[in-house]
């Protein structure tokens, strides 16, 4: 099992039921971004250790969120990737990558990334019946989703569950397919499709993986 607690979270089930139940009408778009401004030294910066830069690290938050928010997987992804702080903290990893992605639906997404910015981890989902807001989406605590749907009273729902809650209902969840014999909602292969899909994205960059 991937520890994605994002997909056990009560804030981001509830966007997710709301996308589900068709209450947003059909879905056009979506747009979300995460990042902050990291410290020169961090190991974060390191090639060799990280992996990859922000996209790796917390953009990933944003393309997850996009496949389960749609429920579908894209068909297409491009993406662009920048240095702007020419102060030797991105030698080995790019700063900012942004990316869009096309489903099989026809939706598109647009997501953003940097490692030279504070982002508050957010994403917005634009229907034809209305559209829904979370920020923070992906912090362990604070989360807050307010949606504006046609003929109905807008939605305001702060979530004030704090950490460890998150990951206790992932524990949870794993506990109960142990027992149960069943195969966890985000299994090995969920994160190797966001894998290949990074992959897909660093190559659209001219970047390499590792």
């Amino acid at each position: 099992m991937i520890a994605y607690r994002c997909q056990y979270e009560p804030t981001n089930l509830r966007a997710i039921q709301l996308i589900r139940d068709g209450k947003l009408g059909k879905i056009q778009a979506i747009e979300s971004a995460n990042g902050f401004n990291e410290t020169a030294g961090e190991w974060r910066l390191d090639r060799k250790l990280a992996g990859g830069g922000p996209l790796m690290d917390v953009g990933i938050y944003s393309l997850n969120a996009c496949r389960y928010l749609t429920g579908e997987e894209p068909v297409k992804v491009e993406g662009y990737s920048s240095v702007i702080d020419q102060d030797g903290r991105f030698n080995t990893v790019e700063e900012n990558v942004s990316l869009t992605m096309r489903f099989p639906s026809g939706i598109v997404a647009s997501c953003n990334t940097t490692y030279g910015a504070p982002m508050n981890g957010y994403y917005r989902v634009h229907g034809s019946n209305g559209f829904l807001h979370v920020e923070p989406a992906f912090a362990y605590e604070g989360l807050h989703l307010k949606a504006q749907i046609r003929g109905e009273a807008p939605i305001d729902e702060p979530n004030p569950a704090k950490d460890p809650s998150q990951f206790v209902a992932e524990a949870d969840h794993f506990a109960h397919c142990v027992f149960e014999g069943k195969e966890p909602r985000s299994n090995g292969e969920e994160g190797l499709r966001d894998m290949q899909l990074m992959n897909d994205i660093y190559k659209s960059c001219g970047l390499s993986m590792g």
